[in-house]
Order: C-alpha cells, then structure tokens, then sequence
C-alpha cells in the first residue's frame, strides 16, 4: 500500500519532531497522535479497490474477486424436443402412457408373436400389486424365453404421480400404462368380451397359437409359474 497524502504529512510531523519538543509533549497528546496515524492507515487499507467498484480479494470475507464474476447474463430458454421430453420423463421415474381398452388389444394384435401377460391392478388391490411383483420376477428368471407382460393401472387419472412413484420404487422394467376412463364398459375390440372390470384380473394372449384366457383370481409365485410355463414352451 502507498501512503496517501495526509500520512505522509503525519509522518513527517512526527519525525521531524526535536528530542526537546518530544520531552515537553504531554503523553495523553502523544498516544491520540499515534492512534490518528494507525486510523489513517486503516482507512487507507478499507479504500483499496474502492474506485473502480470491485472488492479486494485480501480483504474480501468470501476471498473471491468480484470483477471475475458474471453480471448477471444468462442464455435464452430453448424448448426442449420430443427425444428430450421422453429423456426427461425417464429420467424422473418412467413415462406411463394413458391407453383405451381398444388401444391395448390392437397393441398386442400388433405386437410379435409370443405369450402377453396383461396384469390389471390399481392400488386398492394388494393382490394385484403382488402379481405385478410376481411377473416381474418371472421376468426376470425367464430370460430371452420370458414373456412379455404389461402392468395396466386401472385408477383414476388423478392417480398418476402415485404409480409413476411406484413404478420407480419398484423399479419395473416392464410396459406400464394407465388404462383411460371410458363412459361405457371398455371395448377391447373383442378380444376380451368376458371382462367385467373385477379384479384381480389377468389376461394371457397368444395371437399366433389361439391363446386368449382371463383369470380373475390371485395367484402364488408358483402358481403363476404353473399357469404360463405351459405356453412358453409352445
């Protein structure tokens, strides 16, 4: 630090000062002329900086040069893109489609061929929930020879953030939808004319080898097992 103006007129003072005068001066004047002298250096110190509206990094608390900040630009908002969309959902615990009952019968028309297990559930039904666990180990334990099941939420829509949540919190990797409220008895394009909305409720369908069967019961691991072993091995 340079002494300013005022301190170096101080200093002079107080060393040009003859050995006489020193003596003669009262000692309370003395000690207030050293306090004016460390107050000036002080204050000469707290402005440093001061004129060009940055802080010292030495005497700044956080020890961060503020000239080397941004002043406050930010980049425009960009809206995000279907693929980004999707990421993001995925992201946040698993995307569940709305689906028609009409929807999911052309979706397993369509789909290749082999057995579809479709587990009806919503959350007022613990059995159900428990056949999701069920297939989802079947899954699991089966391999390239598993069937390919699909976990349909028959609540409201309201109830959507609930089953994303424990979608991820079971952390299931099969097809999840939430089938859409429909005025009249849901149609599945008369796949499934013996549906009456009763669950627990589970739909076994093989397009190529004729398979179409409900069961309207709960089942054990094994007993599940027995029933779609069968038409894996077709």
């Amino acid at each position: 630090m340079i002494p300013n103006t005022s301190q170096i007129h101080l200093l002079s003072l107080f060393l040009g000062m003859r050995k006489d005068t020193f003596k003669k001066t009262d000692v309370k004047h003395f000690a207030i002329f050293l306090l004016a002298i460390c107050l000036s250096f002080c204050w000469a110190c707290q402005g440093d900086g001061a004129g060009d509206g940055t802080k010292n990094p030495s005497t700044d608390p956080t020890g961060v040069d503020a000239s080397a900040l941004p002043h406050g630009e930010s980049l425009p908002a960009t809206e995000l893109s279907e693929a980004d969309r999707q990421k993001l959902a995925q992201a946040k615990g698993r995307d569940v489609p709305s689906i028609a009952a009409n929807e999911l019968a052309d979706l397993l028309q369509q789909s290749p061929d082999g057995l579809h297990v479709v587990n009806f559930w919503r959350f007022d039904c613990p059995q159900c929930m428990n056949t999701n666990r069920i297939l989802a180990d079947l899954v699991a334990s089966k391999g390239a020879n598993a069937p390919r099941v699909f976990l349909v939420n028959t609540d409201l829509p309201s109830k959507l953030a609930e089953v994303r949540t424990y979608i991820r919190e079971e952390n299931f990797s099969q097809k999840v939808f939430q089938l859409r409220p429909q005025i009249n008895a849901p149609d599945f394009s008369g796949l499934l004319p013996q549906w009456s909305g009763d669950l627990p409720a589970t739909w076994l369908f093989n397009q190529a080898d004729g398979v179409n069967l409900l069961y309207h019961r709960a089942y054990g691991s094994e007993e599940m097992q027995a029933i779609i072993e069968p038409f894996l091995l077709r």
